[in-house]
């Protein structure tokens, strides 16, 4: 086994709040608390491809798993909130383009599709890749309906530089 690790957060919650917006407000208590200044080659716009949720000046991705996922079941978790934590650079080799990456994306779909209640979400997609949004495959949709959503992180560039293309916090609308 590689040197490849994960942070692995336990929130204890209710079943009634250990959902989305659970989700995202202890995200946006971790973008609130960090004091390291954002990475100058993540991009702040949560809609560009090249962005990231970044922590300490480390870009990380993030899965959210909680007890109102009910389709989607490689994303449920019974006893609240989980989120799954790991620094970009275990995902390098195995995410973006390239036959490796494809090799392993095909692989994880696969079986998504035969453990899930339905086929793998279209919300997932490839790092960097201008169709897709990193911060979507944070928190998926227990339904494959296109996802019309804008970024739920409440954040600021004045605490660690999270803000939308026009300079603005990323803020639900």
């Amino acid at each position: 086994m590689g040197a490849r690790s994960a942070l692995i957060v336990f929130v204890e919650s209710t079943v009634g709040d250990g959902g989305e917006t659970l989700f995202w407000g202890v995200v946006s208590a971790l973008h609130r608390l960090d004091r390291a200044p954002w990475p100058s080659m993540i991009p702040q716009d949560p809609n560009d491809p090249g962005w990231s949720f970044c922590f300490n000046g480390e870009p990380l991705f993030i899965a959210g798993h909680g007890p109102t996922y009910k389709q989607r079941r490689s994303r449920y978790f019974a006893a609240g909130l989980m989120l799954v934590i790991q620094p970009r650079t275990n995902l390098a080799g195995i995410t973006g383009v390239g036959v490796r990456a494809e090799r392993v994306r095909n692989r994880v779909r696969s079986a998504l599709t035969t453990y899930d209640k339905l086929p793998a979400s279209p919300s997932l997609g490839i790092y960097g890749d201008p169709n897709s949004h990193e911060w979507r495959q944070y928190w998926l949709p227990d339904t494959n309906k296109r996802d019309e959503r804008i970024c739920p992180l409440q954040a600021s560039a004045s605490t660690g530089g999270t803000a939308d293309a026009a300079g603005a916090p990323c803020t639900p609308r």
